[in-house]
């Protein structure tokens, strides 16, 4: 990997998607559990088409600048992410299959589609395993928001080591390491 810590700065290429579909990436109402984040919301197309310059230099600029910043969320989480933009009845745009090409059907679709819904996950496990973290006899987890933390950490004793919580599968019999950003930038 290019970056040496990439597990510095996490939610940087979260921040310039958001950027990219003119939403103010510290207003995002992330759903953040010890294990995934999820994003998915609806997408204003008013607010789209704003962010999307019909003028032919600038339609240029934002499609590079939209191109470069869905392939660094490919580099930095890697096969851990899965980001999508879909209307009611057709998948328009999916990180799975990218291809600068369909930048043009998002293009086109917000022309034309009123309700287009962006669903962004990011499966943390995957992701510590694409920063080569997850290794005997540590266990690392992954917060994007310290408030995330917090939350997953106000629960009882016994929902702290329930399915889908904190504490997991944690036997003890390895070390845990939390890692936190020290502000919260989302």
């Amino acid at each position: 990997m290019a970056n040496e810590h990439p597990w510095k700065d996490p939610t940087r290429p979260l921040q310039e998607l958001a950027r990219t579909f003119g939403f103010e990436p510290n207003k995002l109402e992330l759903d953040e559990i010890p294990d995934e984040l999820n994003f998915y919301t609806k997408l204003d197309s008013k607010a789209a088409r704003r962010a999307f310059p019909k003028d032919e230099q600038d339609k240029a600029e934002k499609l590079a600048r939209l191109d470069e910043v869905l392939k660094t969320l490919l580099e930095k989480y890697g096969p851990s992410v899965t980001f999508k933009i879909k209307s009611e009845s057709w998948e328009i745009l999916s990180l799975d299959s990218y291809e600068r090409s369909r930048l043009d059907d998002l293009y086109k679709a917000l022309e034309v589609e009123s309700n287009l819904i962006l669903d962004l996950r990011i499966d943390k496990t995957k992701l510590l395993t694409h920063w080569q973290l997850n290794r005997p006899p540590t266990i690392f987890k992954i917060f994007f928001s310290p408030d995330a933390l917090v939350r997953a950490l106000s629960v009882s004793l016994p929902k702290l080591e329930s399915k889908r919580a904190l504490l997991n599968e944690f036997t003890g019999e390895f070390k845990l390491i939390l890692l936190v950003p020290d502000h919260d930038d989302m």
